[in-house]
């Protein structure tokens, strides 16, 4: 770019009178300065093209990456109202006092509590791995977490304490380091 404005310039501007080809001693000065300055001024415009169209380019590639990683936060937000739509209707339904088991009332499944170990775990790392992103889908995170070690102390206390304990929630887990 900046080479071949220097190369057009040291072509016409220091190129002595007698270098010059025969039709061209012959035009007018003015005619020569105003025939050069529009070739630079189209070369100007394409050089602001050139420039233009990388821009946009890169706008386009920054508004395609915007969108993917918005799509992916609504996913995560989706997928953890399920979660939280899920807590709420397994903590809501149990209305029996905590150790007192209703009436011809069952243990919980042991798939349950391994269910529910597993959403814990990956809640978790959902948790680690969006902390330092998004503080708002971190602190919803750690809302749901809250509420599923809620829910697996009451599976806890409904199977007589036979449920394995939930991992240490991550504020435990930094406070005792």
């Amino acid at each position: 770019m900046y080479k071949s404005t220097l190369f057009l310039a040291m072509l016409f501007g220091a190129a002595p009178a007698q270098a010059m080809p025969l039709p061209l001693r012959s035009l007018a000065p003015e005619l020569l300065a105003c025939a050069l300055t529009a070739l630079a001024g189209l070369m100007l415009a394409c050089i602001l093209l050139r420039r233009s169209l990388a821009s946009a380019e890169c706008a386009h590639t920054l508004a395609l990456q915007l969108a993917t990683e918005r799509e992916a936060r609504w996913m995560a937000d989706q997928a953890l109202a399920e979660q939280d739509e899920l807590l709420c209707s397994l903590v809501c339904r149990d209305e029996a006092p905590l150790g007192v088991a209703a009436p011809g009332r069952a243990t919980p499944d042991p798939r349950l509590v391994r269910r529910l170990v597993s959403l814990r775990t990956e809640l978790s790392q959902l948790h680690d791995s969006l902390a330092g992103d998004s503080p708002e889908a971190g602190q919803r995170l750690g809302d749901a977490l809250r509420k599923l070690d809620g829910v697996l102390q009451v599976v806890a206390a409904a199977r007589g304490g036979r449920a394995p304990p939930p991992p240490a929630p991550r504020e435990r887990m930094e406070a005792a380091a």
